[in-house]
């Protein structure tokens, strides 16, 4: 398990990261926002690159833990099944928890080569599984008889798109939608295409 103070370090430097402020991204910066010495983040971390790197690992196995918590197909069927996924990414969105929330800070851009090839192959990683896990519930809704087609190719690549890109309309501070309704015509929707 993480240290307590560790885990609240990392937690404020993915706050900044996702804020894109003006000011400086350093370690006395940060120090400031956390109450703390600057000597006290040398303590977890030996630099800036270190600290940054492993609150990019750390955001990205939440993601994978959250988004890929184990459900019983078996029990769970493919409606009730796909809805909670779709809550979990909801709920990591609100909280400004998404890897793609921090990636394009430019102290993520200016990280290490050998760094942004280790975050890389992790983001990839995480897409892969979560890409995965999809496809397995949509696949489960198809076995199902819910959805009367497997969805293969172009089909598959609108279900994602119809997927994200309405996770990404409910981050619109404008919207009107709640998610229990989004989920809701994100699911007629899916049936409807693939009837």
């Amino acid at each position: 398990m993480m240290n307590p103070k560790k885990r609240a370090i990392l937690e404020r430097v993915l706050d900044l990261l996702h804020q894109h402020t003006e000011e400086t991204f350093t370690m006395a910066n940060l120090a400031k926002h956390m109450n703390m010495a600057k000597s006290t983040l040398y303590e977890y971390f030996e630099t800036k690159q270190a600290m940054i790197a492993q609150a990019l690992m750390f955001l990205i196995d939440r993601n994978i833990e959250t988004l890929l918590v184990p459900e019983d197909a078996a029990i769970q069927a493919f409606e009730p099944r796909i809805a909670s996924y779709y809550h979990r990414f909801m709920r990591l969105t609100k909280e400004k928890r998404t890897m793609s929330s921090v990636m394009y800070h430019p102290e993520v851009g200016a990280l290490s080569e050998p760094l942004k090839h280790t975050i890389h192959k992790k983001v990839q990683e995480a897409y892969r599984l979560s890409e995965t896990h999809l496809h397995t519930i949509l696949e489960q809704g198809y076995q199902e008889g819910v959805l009367k087609h497997r969805l293969e190719g172009g089909a598959l690549h609108a279900a994602h798109a119809l997927f994200f890109g309405s996770i990404i309309a409910l981050t619109d501070p404008f919207n009107q939608w709640d998610a229990n309704t989004m989920v809701r015509d994100v699911i007629d929707a899916l049936i409807k295409l693939h009837a």
